[in-house]
């Protein structure tokens, strides 16, 4: 019988990942007759098979990627449901990239509020970094090296949790949370009673007790 050209491509929904994301890998089968099985390699690793189901053209899977670098998909043979073969030289190369690693310290720990507190970030990563900060209480910065001033009010000492997320060129993102304490001021209130200070002392003295 005559030979019917058939074909085939590979595409990848998305060619740059962080370490830790995935991506689906799409075959799909032009001419012939569905279904279609394609076969593949990785990186020139082992023949590896995948085949469409009920007379779909096309067929998908995710990859399984654990470590950062580069991964070659190189589709290499298709066939239809009728033995008709093509073989191919198609491939796609996704790049996997290491995210930022984050870190930062931060000076007066345990200082009193009102005081100013340096926070400096010690992350590296892949190009140029930008920086997410929150402090906890509501304010954030997106300096590298924010300064932050806690107005903590009442007895005791109270615990703020300090976010960094650090973005780099490819997008990959990190975060780190540590916690930062600091000393309340007391909230003094006082008032007078019937509007004005009585003095019931014996007249010699001018120390009042509030």
């Amino acid at each position: 019988k005559p030979t019917t050209t058939i074909a085939a491509s590979i595409a990848a929904a998305d060619e740059e990942l962080c370490l830790g994301e995935q991506t689906p890998i799409t075959f799909e089968g032009a001419g012939g007759n569905p279904n279609y099985s394609f076969t593949y390699t990785v990186n020139n690793g082992a023949e590896q098979t995948i085949a469409t189901e009920n007379d779909q053209v096309s067929v998908s899977i995710n990859t399984s990627i654990t470590s950062s670098g580069t991964y070659v998909y190189n589709l290499i043979k298709v066939e239809d449901s009728s033995g008709d073969i093509e073989n191919l030289d198609q491939e796609i190369i996704i790049t996997v990239t290491d995210p930022a690693v984050v870190d930062f310290n931060f000076t007066n720990d345990n200082a009193c509020s009102g005081e100013t507190m340096q926070f400096t970030s010690n992350s590296t990563g892949n190009g140029t970094l930008s920086y997410s900060w929150n402090f906890g209480d509501g304010s954030t910065s997106t300096e590298e090296n924010p300064i932050k001033v806690y107005n903590a009010v009442g007895n005791g000492s109270q615990v703020f949790s300090v976010s960094l997320i650090v973005s780099d060129t490819n997008g990959c993102t990190t975060t780190t949370i540590k916690d930062i304490q600091v000393q309340r001021i007391p909230d003094i209130d006082f008032f007078s009673g019937s509007g004005g200070f009585i003095n019931c002392s014996d007249g010699n003295s001018d120390i009042f007790n509030l």
